[in-house]
């Protein structure tokens, strides 16, 4: 959720707990896993070497 969403929520309701679903957890994890190792790729590129997974954009 939004930071403006979480506000609203704890002023309206204040007895309320925050649920992390699984979900969430893990579109999150993926996100950084996939930035941590673009960014891996690009500093190994940089450094001559070949990708070890070829690409998977359709049309490269």
């Amino acid at each position: 959720m939004r930071r403006p969403d979480l506000t609203v929520i704890a002023n309206k309701a204040v007895g309320a707990i925050d649920v992390l679903d699984r979900l969430h957890i893990m579109a999150k994890m993926s996100k950084a896993f996939d930035e941590v190792r673009a960014q891996a790729s690009r500093a190994l590129a940089a450094k001559g070497y070949q990708p070890l997974v070829p690409s998977q954009r359709r049309g490269a």
